[in-house]
């Protein structure tokens, strides 16, 4: 037979006859199969082939599963030899070879075995539950270890290192290999050291057999129906090992057909099953991995899920009409013949294994890695880890199933401290942190999702409130999470619903963009540790302190002097930071002891903060302990802000519409945001000879004892301005610096003029939180960075203007905020008690109208901040000092590690100076009194530049009618002050 001598030939390694063509000849199992189809085909010359035609198919078929096999030997051969002349050629002499797995491979692969397993895998559990206690010398650790090694030598070479003792009786094995554990586990004749009836504990796979048929055997008898399994499935007995077998919940043996759940000794087990399934009854029966996370549970008491009947602590429910007040047959509805209220269950099944199917090793103490996805990418340098849950739904607002992904959510903090983490996804839990006040109850669940993302110090990036999932008819809910960690969520360009992307799923897409391109290297920066204050104390005595400063010239000049000399210390005992250059791993063995001091460290940070949370959730329950916490925020809590990365912005509407990706670009985007040219506004009304006659200047000064005072109270950890010099070294210059700042802060009050040099800021960009959309300039606040010397002449300024307003009664007691005893919790208390006193009188109604003003500090006027320090009887040095502080003022943007070109800012008060918000409020107190007329049924309450308008009357439409006219006042007092109120604010 040519044809099968060919194909033999070919599998053996043989040699075609020499008069054979060499073109013709087949090379892959596709061609010799397509060659003997021509053959039976078409026919043959010989007949012999022709009549056995069936023997030639199942001949050729065997030497191709032969061919295949061999073919896959020698090309694993020469890959591995590959592999290791590859390794061997790169890896320099002398050097072990590491092995080095991403999470996404790990993820990806399963749990990789190593040469010694861990821990869990070696070891093995003994059920003595049924035995007699062991006497008291043979119940310790050390004999319990020498009897089992005395007695497994015949079973394995491997030996027990360890026991330990559980409270049940049990004894835990740890055995030095995990070979040696299988063998242990499948012989039980060591066993009787431990107890006449001691067995080993097994850990169990379970599959389901679907399609099984009902009739021929009795599934409630254990044995008899797992020897009827063998009996039919003959290959069985040698590969898998039934432990138990049970019908699948609510199946009836008076069915057809049904379904069983096997449980089998190992994995590999379960994947044979799988593989070829199971014959029963001469029927051929699938079988899937069973998934007991997936099975749901309901109570038919409270027809509530996620618990049973027996557990139930809610009243009975009737499960045809959801009555409390009858059972189920007793409902009317029922004899009524009326249709059931049903409830809709959606149920969520998690996908087997990972992206290797279903056929991946899987550990058996792996967690639920099958509903965490891990990604693990190296973009820059870093390492960028991002997980994908899903999380099946509670079952109820009170549950807390064990098998919820939720709770693994811990297991990535072990991923390392370097990686910043992306975790997102069907999260089905309901809190009002990111549902908003649509939430009518928290889930208990969400409360331990919130645990776990703040232990890992992430923060939502998902717009509160937003529709994640809608049904027809539903109002819609936020069940689709986003979290970043802090580097990541500054880089958030966007994170909101891809509109076009909803193609008719309840599930509506978000999209998330981060900003991920590489930032240029920050400013210099001085290591502030390494200054001593007796030094800086010493160095600084040489300072010229002037008896006096007799011209506004001089004035300027010495301030240009201090903040050089101050600049010169700093220069001599801060020395500049060098750039962190990241070096190869060392190898030495002190390495691991060094990374086993920084986990230790973590886990005490971890629980340092998880017991300040704690503190923080005991405050609603003992309020005085917010008095304490209310100390740690003011003082304490102060953390330098991340720098963060600005997103391409768009500028302009419409066809005009532009997007700005350049750093030039995306600075005057944000310059025409920060400072823009100050509104028309009427200024006819600022004519002085109107005004009553201004004070004199009243010569006040402020003392060394005051301003020492003062320098001390002054925040750590605030960014320093364009010199660089902190608050910190400030304190360090001792009595010299504070007799000089002095008398510079009274020269500059004497003269009513306030040097360039402490004008000139630089602004950074800082995201408002809980925007959706980073990519619009509106989402940027500006700070104003300031020189830090200035900044104490600007606050004894601040504390003077303070304590004439509060001294003469300049300002509305109905403004809160940068005041003594006016803080938030003021103003929303007086709110509440002003609408709980109207509800108080029957028939009256409150209704409340809340104006905000767009970029409120940046459209102060100078001539109109002048005027209204004038009409209330300022003293005239502080008057035109305030003049001279908002005259010529300059800055810079700066972000990403950039610094944008010097620029004038047209008018505005510098928002991060400690005078703003007292000058701010000058500026709105007529505003206030405006919404307060006496005789008018209106009251106001406002906390700096948020006024909130408050009209009481016998109806609601009266009330509105009333607060029309108040906003109608508004806005003319805003045509003279140049302010604009925000129309989407508006509420």
């Amino acid at each position: 037979m040519v044809v099968m001598e060919e194909i033999v030939g070919r599998a053996d390694g043989r040699p075609r006859e020499e008069n054979s063509d060499k073109r013709q000849q087949p090379t892959t199992c596709g061609a010799i199969l397509t060659q003997l189809s021509n053959v039976l085909c078409n026919g043959s010359e010989d007949p012999a082939i022709n009549g056995k035609g069936k023997e030639v198919v199942e001949e050729a078929a065997r030497l191709v599963r032969e061919l295949k096999v061999k073919l896959g030997e020698v090309m694993l051969a020469k890959v591995e030899d590959a592999t290791v002349a590859t390794r061997a050629q790169r890896q320099p002499e002398g050097v072990k070879e590491a092995k080095l797995s991403s999470w996404a491979k790990v993820a990806g692969q399963g749990i990789p075995e190593k040469p010694v397993p861990n821990r869990t895998l070696r070891e093995i559990t003994v059920l003595r539950r049924d035995c007699e206690a062991l006497p008291a010398e043979e119940a310790t650790p050390p004999a319990i270890v020498a009897a089992v090694n005395a007695r497994i030598v015949d079973v394995t070479k491997g030996k027990v290192l360890a026991a330990r003792c559980l409270p049940s009786g049990d004894i835990i094995l740890t055995t030095d290999a995990r070979e040696t554990r299988e063998a242990l586990t499948k012989s039980s004749t060591w066993l009787e050291v431990l107890g006449q009836k001691a067995k080993a504990k097994h850990t169990l796979y379970p599959v389901m057999v679907k399609g099984v048929p009902m009739g021929n055997t009795n599934w409630k008898e254990e044995q008899q129906a797992i020897k009827a399994i063998y009996a039919q499935n003959e290959g069985l007995r040698r590969g898998v090992q039934i432990e138990r077998l049970s019908l699948r919940r609510n199946a009836s043996l008076q069915a057809k057909v049904g379904s069983l759940v096997l449980s089998v000794t190992s994995p590999q087990q379960a994947n044979l099953l799988v593989d070829n399934g199971l014959i029963i009854d001469s029927i051929f029966c699938d079988v899937e991995i069973f998934h007991r996370e997936a099975q749901v549970t309901r109570c038919f008491n409270c027809h509530e899920y996620g618990h049973t009947a027996r557990f139930c602590r809610q009243a009975k429910r009737c499960g045809f009409c959801a009555a409390k007040e009858h059972d189920d047959k007793e409902c009317p509805a029922r004899k009524a013949g009326e249709q059931p209220s049903t409830t809709e269950l959606t149920t969520w099944v998690s996908a087997a294994g990972g992206p290797n199917g279903l056929h991946a090793d899987p550990s058996p103490h792996a967690t639920m890695r099958d509903t965490l996805n891990l990604l693990q990418y190296n973009v820059h340098n870093s390492a960028r880890v991002m997980v994908n849950v899903y999380a099946p739904p509670p079952g109820g607002y009170s549950s807390e199933p064990e098998e919820s992904p939720i709770g693994q959510l811990q297991e990535v903090a072990g991923m390392g401290t370097d990686a910043e983490l992306v975790i997102l996804g069907d999260l089905n839990v309901h809190h009002e942190r990111w549902g908003g006040v649509r939430v009518e109850r928290n889930f208990r669940m969400a409360w331990q999702l919130i645990a776990q993302v703040d232990r890992l110090g992430l923060q939502l990036a998902t717009p509160v409130g937003a529709t994640t999932w809608q049904d027809r008819g539903s109002p819609g809910t936020t069940i689709d999470l986003t979290f970043l960690s802090p580097l990541l969520h500054d880089k958030l360009r966007r994170c909101a619903i891809a509109e076009e992307a909803c193609k008719g799923s309840d599930h509506k897409p978000m999209e998330t963009t981060l900003e991920l391109t590489p930032i240029p290297k920050e400013a210099e920066r001085r290591n502030w540790k390494n200054a001593e204050p007796e030094e800086v104390a010493r160095d600084c005595q040489k300072l010229y302190v002037p008896q006096s400063l007799d011209s506004r010239q001089a004035v300027k000049e010495y301030a240009d002097y201090l903040v050089g000399f101050v600049g010169t210390l700093a220069d001599k005992h801060a020395t500049v930071m060098e750039e962190y250059k990241q070096a190869r791993r060392s190898q030495l063995p002190e390495m691991e002891r060094l990374r086993a001091r920084c986990r230790r460290n973590r886990e005490i940070h971890l629980a340092k903060t998880a017991n300040f949370r704690d503190l923080v959730d005991r405050t609603r329950d003992d309020p005085r302990l917010m008095w304490g916490l209310a100390k740690w925020g003011k003082e304490r809590s102060h953390l330098p802000p991340q720098a963060p990365t600005v997103p391409p912005l768009r500028t302009g509407e419409g066809a005009d519409a532009t997007v700005e990706t350049s750093f030039e670009g995306k600075a005057e985007a944000l310059r025409q945001r920060f400072f823009p040219q100050p509104e028309p506004a009427d200024l006819s009304d600022t004519n002085m000879e109107l005004l009553q006659a201004e004070r004199e200047a009243s010569n006040d000064t402020i003392s060394v004892e005051d301003m020492e005072s003062l320098i001390q109270r002054l925040p750590n950890r605030k960014a320093p301005g364009r010199s660089g010099i902190t608050n910190e070294f400030l304190k360090m210059l001792g009595r010299t610096f504070v007799e000089a700042i002095t008398a510079l802060t009274n020269a500059c009050w004497h003269w009513e003029t306030y040097p360039d040099t402490f004008k000139e800021a630089k602004t950074v960009a800082l995201r408002k939180p809980g925007k959706a959309d980073y990519q619009t300039a509106g989402a940027w606040r500006p700070i104003a960075l300031l020189d830090t010397i200035g900044k104490i002449v600007e606050a004894a300024t601040a504390k003077r203007l303070r304590k004439i307003a509060e001294d003469h009664n300049l300002l509305p007691s109905q403004q809160m905020g940068a005041r003594r005893g006016r803080s938030t919790e003021t103003a929303i208390a007086q709110l509440l008690a002003q609408i709980r006193t109207v509800w108080q009188h029957p028939g009256q109604v409150a209704s409340v109208l809340s104006l905000d003003m767009t970029g409120a500090y940046d459209k102060v006027l100078r001539e109109r901040m002048v005027h209204i320090l004038r009409r209330l009887g300022i003293p005239r040095d502080l008057v035109g000092w305030v003049a001279s502080f908002m005259t010529n003022r300059k800055s810079t943007i700066a972000f990403e590690g950039q610094e944008s070109d010097t620029f004038d800012i047209p008018a505005g008060i510098p928002q991060g100076s400690p005078l703003s918000p007292i000058l701010f409020l000058f500026y709105n107190e007529e505003l206030v009194r405006i919404c307060s007329r006496p005789g008018r049924p209106v009251v106001c309450i406002a906390f700096v530049d948020d006024v909130n308008v408050m009209a009481y009357g016998q109806s609601t439409e009266d009330n509105c009618r009333e607060l029309l006219r108040m906003h109608r006042a508004c806005e003319e007092w805003a045509a003279r002050h140049g302010a604009v109120f925000a129309p989407q604010k508006l509420s």
